[in-house]
């Protein structure tokens, strides 16, 4: 399906970064995403990869997909979250696009999440403990200034580190 795959590589490489304004990290996570669904309609579907079209986007395929995350590659729920947020939002691009996959695609989006049972057993820092934290680092010397400073941005910022090191 000619039409598909070009809305996938344009969904990627305009739509994503240039129209939504993603950062290459965002923009290489949905990538990511989207390659492994594709790895695994080959391997576990048998599905040559030049036959792959919007039909392969199903709910009861991408359902299967998610189980197989969590099943064959041991991931948490947080990481079956997000490929299945990348893969609604291919969808859902799909649909804004060409409303005629629709029918095809529509049902994906009534996906639920995977519950994160981690939640339940999470410990908040306490704000003494937070300060505890903070004032670790020792600020007379050039590399615990450097220590303090980078954890209070991730602190104060609520980033990831890697977005942090990212930062220009």
């Amino acid at each position: 399906d000619p039409t598909f795959i070009k809305c996938m590589r344009y969904f990627l490489t305009t739509y994503l970064p240039i129209v939504r304004k993603r950062s290459d990290n965002t923009v290489n996570n949905y990538k990511d995403a989207i390659k492994l669904y594709i790895q695994w309609l080959k391997e576990e579907k048998k599905k040559p990869l030049e036959s792959i079209c919007a039909n392969d986007f199903i709910q009861e395929n991408v359902v299967s997909f998610l189980n197989w995350l969590k099943v064959n590659r041991e991931c948490c729920a947080t990481t079956i979250n997000q490929r299945l947020s990348h893969i609604k939002s291919f969808c859902r691009y799909l649909i804004n696009t060409h409303p005629e996959y629709l029918p095809i695609v529509g049902e994906v989006l009534n996906i639920g999440d995977y519950v994160d049972e981690r939640k339940e057993n999470f410990v908040w820092l306490t704000i003494e403990q937070m300060n505890m934290l903070l004032n670790l680092p020792d600020r007379t010397k050039r590399t615990g200034l450097r220590d303090f400073f980078f954890l209070s941005l991730i602190y104060d910022s609520g980033c990831r580190e890697s977005e942090i090191l990212n930062l220009k």
